[in-house]
């Protein structure tokens, strides 16, 4: 998994995605995957297959994804890491832009 930095915008639905491979390329479900998200106040929630709302969502062999709503501005950090078969660990991180309308309840 490559390190991405993107920016979105205050209250977006952030599609956060990985890819497990074997060591010759080649697609793998891994046995079990973990997510986690660190909000630029330092809020660490973790996220697992099945199990979380929301949950890691199997798109593909060896593909997943996890939408969050980017709430809070700053910079975001989140990881991915599976066991057992495929096992791997990946970060990435974004940006949310800075809003008029943010900390607002609607």
């Amino acid at each position: 998994m490559a390190s991405v930095k993107i920016t979105v915008g205050y209250g977006a639905l952030v599609r956060l995605s990985a890819s497990f491979t074997e060591a010759d390329g080649s697609p793998i479900d891994p046995g079990s995957i973990v997510a986690m998200t660190k909000n630029p106040d330092g809020d660490i929630d973790e996220y697992e297959q099945n199990t979380t709302d929301p949950t890691i969502e199997r798109d593909d062999v060896g593909e997943y994804h996890l939408d969050i709503v980017a709430g809070v501005v700053g910079l975001w950090h989140f990881r991915f890491e599976s066991y057992g078969a495929g096992q791997a660990v990946g970060e990435g991180r974004f940006s949310v832009a800075d809003s008029e309308f943010a900390g607002l309840s609607p």
